[in-house]
């Protein structure tokens, strides 16, 4: 096949770069040598010239896109904006890795975003990869130093936050069980992103005080987020963010989807009398590259890492770090962004963007004690030297290694996987005296 390589020689028939720049009906996975976008898996045998969206499994529709686009096949994507009704893919990039036409009413420029209402965003403008490094470095460092937060929201009570969706339900199911057989009665929000995966309230219904509140449509109602939540594969640490941000409660205990609590969870709020309003277990982790920030030598005294899968905040009193932590990953295309690989982030995600925050603000959080690593699996947390929580983040449940209340959790997660296959309705197992045994076996090391 004649190939022109670059976009001149107007022979749709034959040059599949051309074809792709003229926009044809349908669009092409690979282009040549272009490596294949991720996003986007080869369409059915007889349609050479279109693909079909993993999302949803339909036709991606045409893509009016720049030849710069082409080249590194960004456009190669439908639109995830949940105001969007045809979810057809347009051209531009805009904040947060969202490719869009810049007069797209779906797709608002950066600057017509505003974070938090009546106050100045010091950088509204998306990443710019043109921009020279010893620039972005200088802008990220001048800004982590002198950005200002905005008066802290009026809130009130206490209450338990997660977020998820999608392959994580299973984890939110078992979690939010694990917290109501374990005696606590807090109010519990679920932060959801319907795009990325569905959730079953009515699976909960017989539970009290469980909300289920949707970070899509809220962000596309205030328009205070430059991360597109719904857009595949981006994200996360960025709605967790969100969503302490927002939530009703003052009081905040944040638990990850693969957590699940062997105790009543709300023995951490007398804790939050701490003058920082942040509490939980160290970490050893860091990978922040201070370079990239814009020191050229680590600073002294940056707080230990405070991992933010089993964390409790006091809003008021957490503020300026929680909002300096939410900033950084609402500019994540900077800090953290998701089209380059993690070696060449400047830091990892949202724990380490709390870490320079609590740095930052002289606001060193109240330490619990140490995780206890489990290898290849996660690890566990104790307070007050009896099993807490545990946190299974490298690994799912594996029959030769059991956490603190495993066998319970094995059990609930059996009867959601049920539920899924064949809609029977889920038990409700209560502990036994073999989860005892094993939370007693994992907290002794015997």
């Amino acid at each position: 096949m004649a190939e022109c390589n670059n976009f001149t020689c107007g022979d749709l028939d034959h040059c599949r770069y051309c074809w792709a720049a003229a926009a044809q009906p349908t669009i092409a996975c690979s282009l040549g040598r272009v490596r294949p976008n991720p996003v986007l898996r080869p369409a059915p045998p007889g349609s050479a010239r279109s693909c079909v969206c993993p999302q949803e499994g339909r036709v991606v529709q045409r893509c009016c896109a720049s030849q710069a686009a082409i080249r590194n096949l960004g456009h190669l994507r439908h639109c995830t904006h949940p105001e969007n009704p045809t979810g057809q893919a347009t051209r531009g990039i805009n904040a947060g890795h969202h490719w869009s036409c810049a007069d797209c009413q779906h797709h608002p420029i950066a600057t017509s975003v505003q974070l938090w209402p009546g106050w100045d965003d010091p950088i509204t403008h998306p990443y710019d990869p043109g921009v020279a490094v010893p620039d972005r470095i200088r802008l990220m460092h001048d800004t982590l130093l002198n950005i200002q937060e905005p008066p802290s929201p009026d809130t009130a009570g206490a209450g338990i936050v997660i977020c998820g969706e999608g392959r994580y339900w299973p984890g939110i199911y078992i979690l939010i069980r694990m917290v109501r057989d374990q005696g606590c009665s807090l109010p519990i929000e679920v932060w959801h992103r319907p795009r990325h995966g569905s959730v079953h309230p009515d699976w909960l219904a017989d539970l009290p005080d469980v909300t289920f509140r949707d970070a899509e449509m809220q962000a596309a109602s205030r328009r205070d987020s430059r991360i597109p939540l719904g857009m595949p594969g981006v994200g996360g640490w960025e709605a967790k963010l969100y969503a302490l941000i927002h939530s009703r409660f003052q009081q905040i205990i944040h638990l990850d989807a693969d957590t699940y609590p062997v105790a009543d969870v709300s023995r951490l709020l007398p804790y939050l009398e701490h003058p920082s309003g942040m509490v939980g277990w160290q970490g050893d982790s860091d990978q922040i590259s201070w370079k990239r920030l814009g020191w050229n030598v680590p600073p002294r005294k940056v707080p230990p890492l405070l991992p933010g899968g089993m964390i409790a905040l006091d809003k008021t009193r957490a503020w300026p770090v929680l909002w300096l932590t939410h900033w950084i990953c609402q500019h994540s295309d900077y800090y953290f962004p998701a089209k380059l690989s993690y070696r060449q982030w400047a830091l990892m995600g949202d724990d380490e963007a709390m870490r320079i925050a609590a740095w930052l603000r002289h606001t060193p959080p109240l330490f619990l004690g140490p995780v206890r690593k489990i290898p290849r699996i996660g690890y566990t947390v104790d307070l007050e030297e009896q099993p807490f929580l545990s946190h299974r983040w490298l690994a799912k449940f594996t029959p030769d290694n059991l956490l603190y209340g495993d066998v319970q959790a094995m059990r609930l997660f059996a009867n959601c996987l049920e539920r899924l296959t064949d809609g029977a309705p889920p038990e409700r197992p209560a502990a036994s005296h073999t989860d005892r045994t094993a939370a007693t076996r994992v907290h002794t090391g015997a």
